[in-house]
């Protein structure tokens, strides 16, 4: 049998609100060998973008603790990407994702993603009943994202 590296379809550039959970990014994995692939990431931006943020998913895929393996086949095999970024937080992170097979052949695809700055509305600390007959009472308003 001839060893070939994995095929990967093209993930595009992807743009979504902060602290949203991103919409299914789908992509396709095939593997002319039908061998189990394994799949990396990395994200260039942890403070937006941690890997625990990141997730796949679809109906050939499963989790062996931190990874994640496809059950490929000579046809494509759909996998859904997952990103939740970090908690009021925005920019742009350039997500790396390795597809690799038993025999160390891999295929590679990157794409940015853009988390754009939502407004958040201030919170109101919880104000404790005080009881009294005249002067100032303290409470803080907190502007979670500064503006």
């Amino acid at each position: 049998m001839i060893k070939t590296s994995p095929v990967m379809g093209e993930i595009n550039d992807t743009t979504m609100d902060e602290d949203t959970v991103s919409t299914a990014i789908s992509f396709t994995v095939t593997d002319i060998n039908e061998q189990a692939l394994t799949i990396t990431y990395i994200s260039s931006d942890e403070s937006i973008i941690s890997s625990s943020g990141i997730t796949f998913s679809g109906s050939q895929v499963s989790t062996n603790g931190s990874s994640y393996i496809v059950s490929t086949t000579a046809v494509d095999t759909t996998v859904t990407l997952t990103v939740t970024p970090e908690t009021n937080q925005s920019g742009t992170a350039f997500i790396t994702i390795t597809v690799t097979d038993p025999d160390g052949m891999t295929e590679t695809d990157s794409f940015n993603l853009t988390v754009t700055s939502v407004d958040d509305p201030p919170v109101l600390s919880i104000i404790s009943d005080i009881g009294t007959a005249a002067g100032e009472i303290s409470f803080t308003f907190v502007e979670a994202d500064g503006d």
